[in-house]
């Protein structure tokens, strides 16, 4: 998706996209789904972005959790869902702001420190990841040597970037965890 103001722009496409196909499906297939769930699949508008650390601290308050450092594991997915649904009726939230080193090389920058990078966890499970990328050749070329990389590998993937690049990001949504 180009022309993004920030990976927030990429969560609203995505809540919007997954409320069309959920009301599609609870429309569609409302009989089979009663099979497999006791409710209708959930309008996904009002997903709330927590922030990695707001996260962190949720789960030290709510759980002692204190060994979560750069990522979450299965638990505090499912404990993150359990209490956006006590919060919001949703079992979902959008974790973003990782630490910039546990996302890919091509993630843009948040903070110093944190990713413009997301996870939409559902029902307890990380469904997709997502987030705003380095729209620039030399910003791409840091990333790539900070990571003991060479650019050079990466050289046809970076050619494009010479002719400009707008601000973009996207998602990619588990369909199997989905």
């Amino acid at each position: 998706m180009g022309f993004i103001d920030g990976p927030e722009d990429v969560i609203q496409l995505e809540r919007e996209l997954l409320t069309f196909i959920f009301r599609q499906l609870n429309t569609e297939y409302a009989s089979t789904l009663a099979r497999y769930r006791s409710a209708p699949l959930p309008s996904m508008i009002d997903v709330p972005i927590w922030d990695f650390t707001e996260c962190l601290e949720r789960l030290r308050l709510e759980f002692s959790r204190s060994d979560v450092v750069d990522d979450l594991d299965p638990e505090a997915e499912r404990q993150l869902c359990r209490m956006a649904e006590q919060e919001t009726g949703i079992p979902a939230v959008f974790v973003l702001g990782f630490p910039l080193s546990s996302r890919p090389f091509y993630t843009y920058p948040r903070t110093e420190t944190s990713a413009a990078g997301f996870d939409l966890l559902l029902n307890g499970l990380e469904i997709t990841t997502g987030g705003q990328r380095l729209h620039r050749r030399q910003d791409l070329e840091r990333a790539i040597m900070a990571r003991g990389l060479s650019p050079a590998s990466f050289e046809s993937h970076l050619k494009m970037f010479e002719l400009g690049m707008p601000p973009h990001g996207g998602l990619a949504i588990g369909l199997e965890a989905l």
